[in-house]
């Protein structure tokens, strides 16, 4: 009762592929017999064309593709993609099949908020 209380977490996943994790994390978080208090709100993935892409649009989750071909550095990008989380209010981020390294900043940015999976 106590969790209905509170602000759905906001969660943004990262992708680099199919989302097949991104559709188990889209799943969970929409079934309430999970007991999941969070919603998927964005989707960023570093390469354009990919099927998690679809997934994210058939799921009505705003997605963006920051390809980190388009930054001179691993830093510039990870401030690019800080920028756009903070914008859309995260307060999660789900590394789902993401296949970038984050640079140290960026882990420090969002300590204690980042999770790393890989299918």
């Amino acid at each position: 009762q106590k969790m209905l209380s509170q602000r759905r977490k906001r969660v943004a996943v990262l992708i680099s592929g199919t989302g097949s994790n991104l559709q188990a994390l889209i799943d969970a978080t929409r079934d309430s017999a999970q007991g999941i208090h969070a919603d998927v709100v964005l989707v960023i993935s570093n390469k354009p064309g990919v099927l998690g892409l679809e997934r994210a649009t058939q799921a009505g989750v705003p997605s963006l593709v920051i390809s980190h071909r388009d930054f001179a550095s691993r830093e510039v990008y990870d401030a690019e993609l800080t920028r756009n989380l903070k914008a859309a209010r995260v307060d999660l981020i789900c590394l789902a099949g993401f296949m970038r390294v984050l640079s140290a900043p960026f882990v420090r940015e969002w300590r204690g908020r980042l999770v790393n999976i890989h299918p």
